[in-house]
């Protein structure tokens, strides 16, 4: 069962937010908070952590959206974000907060269950864990907290962000091949012959480079840069 908040001060978006979601969900797969004001979202503070998606206004009388996103990053930092606006002018603000996505309210009918569909695959690889025999041993990882895969040699480095904030780099004897067969159906990209990038870290493309979250930049080939620039855009919605 996916537990869904709706938060927004006008009553016509939400009733048809929840409309949408419910039409592409079913009433049987989900269930679905409404909150027509940001303070009483925020007064539920010991069931924030429970949502698995939040849906949003960005601007909203009392309390606007990015505030209580932030409240919500507090308590879980993997709760599905989606601002459903009438404004697009906050992405850069957006990513550090991890925003999954931005849909348009009056393109809601064609965003909204586009967005859903993204929410609940990403929910899926939060439950997704693998069992690998690293070097410094073996470990049962959750493939959410892997940032990027490196190729160097006949090793592969795994960069793996552990629930403080703080990179992990693990070794692997193996081939990035392999791996990006596993991998790919769960929102991973080849980048380049030595890369293979979440995309929950990816910050920016621009200019045959990637920039993630951390400020670290990749570069991607150019025979791949087509395909990784349409494969993150529609992941993002369609929305460059």
């Amino acid at each position: 069962m996916v537990k869904i908040a709706i938060c927004d001060d006008e009553e016509y978006f939400r009733e048809k937010i929840e409309s949408i979601i419910k039409n592409k969900l079913g009433e049987n797969t989900c269930t679905v908070d409404v909150f027509e004001d940001g303070r009483y979202l925020l007064q539920k503070e010991t069931q924030l952590a429970e949502y698995d998606i939040v849906f949003l206004d960005i601007k909203m009388q009392d309390v606007g959206g990015m505030e209580i996103a932030r409240k919500i990053r507090q308590v879980s930092p993997s709760c599905v974000l989606i601002f459903v606006t009438s404004y697009i002018d906050f992405a850069v603000v957006g990513y550090r907060l991890d925003i999954f996505r931005y849909v348009l309210k009056e393109e809601m009918e064609e965003m909204i269950p586009e967005a859903l569909q993204g929410a609940i695959e990403r929910i899926r690889l939060k439950r997704v864990r693998r069992e690998y025999n690293f070097i410094e041993g073996s470990k049962c990882v959750n493939l959410e907290s892997v940032m990027l895969i490196e190729s160097q040699g006949h090793k592969l480095i795994f960069y793996i962000e552990t629930e403080y904030g703080i990179t992990s780099k693990y070794h692997l004897y193996g081939k990035l091949d392999s791996l990006q067969k596993e991998l790919e159906p769960y929102l991973f990209a080849r980048i380049h012959r030595g890369y293979l990038v979440n995309y929950r870290y990816i910050e920016v493309i621009k200019n045959y480079v990637l920039r993630l979250k951390d400020g670290v930049e990749l570069p991607i080939s150019k025979d791949r840069f087509p395909d990784v620039r349409q494969w993150y855009y529609e992941i993002r919605g369609g929305r460059r």
